[in-house]
């Protein structure tokens, strides 16, 4: 799975850009995690409060979305006359769990931010097991500085939409952390809201690791059906 070809071309979005979407597989994961690492080390809540590195996030992404590629459940956007790799939407199986020596080396600031997203998440998916095929996680998106408000964001998710239909899932989960993503992925997208998380209440190893943080609240797990 994961053919890399172009899924559509977006045309000129901007005068000096025109832009195509493609799956991600093979021989474009790698531009993918990259993107991704900069982006969410710049932009991400509990990525930043946590002190988590470009560096450290690329370690992360280089390794886990070798999963992603096999997949065929994500997608990038490319700049047409650059060939650079300006977004990415990264989703996933939610049944399908990664192997265990997927990732073998990580920075331990990943580990509360994990436990968080795995606390708000556990009721969830400790009632509904999916079978692979019937729930996708929408796992991150980004867009690299100088493309946004151009609507490449929108228009992957979109494309993720059809993708996803068309491959048989009828659910789709995500966890946002941030407020102006939850706000787009409820009242925008027709997410629903199905559990929440305040930071201020969640503890990790006998400490309230994002009681600090500012300009947001929760953690949420959202659900769409297809």
């Amino acid at each position: 799975m994961g053919s890399c070809g172009a899924l559509e071309s977006f045309g000129r979005i901007e005068p000096r850009h025109d832009v195509v979407f493609e799956v991600v597989g093979q021989d474009n994961w790698q531009d993918a995690a990259r993107l991704v690492a900069r982006v969410f080390a710049r932009d991400e809540p509990l990525v930043r409060f946590l002190g988590i590195t470009e560096q450290e996030m690329l370690q992360f992404t280089l390794q886990y979305y070798r999963k992603i590629a096999l997949e065929g459940l994500s997608l990038i956007a490319r700049d047409v006359a650059s060939r650079a790799v300006i977004g990415a939407r990264i989703s996933e199986d939610s049944a399908i769990e990664p192997p265990d020596d997927l990732i073998t080396e990580l920075s331990p600031k990943f580990d509360p931010l994990f436990a968080c997203l795995e606390q708000v998440g556990a009721p969830y998916f400790n009632q509904y097991r999916p079978e692979p095929g019937e729930c996708a996680h929408m796992f991150m998106v980004a867009v690299a500085d100088g493309y946004t408000n151009m609507g490449i964001a929108p228009r992957m998710n979109r494309l993720f939409f059809d993708l996803a239909r068309e491959r048989g899932f009828r659910r789709l989960v995500t966890e946002p952390t941030g407020n102006i993503s939850q706000h787009v992925l409820r009242d925008k997208m027709g997410f629903n809201v199905l559990a929440r998380l305040a930071y201020r209440d969640f503890e990790f190893n006998g400490r309230k690791v994002f009681a600090g943080i500012e300009g947001h609240e929760y953690a949420m797990l959202m659900e769409k059906r297809l």
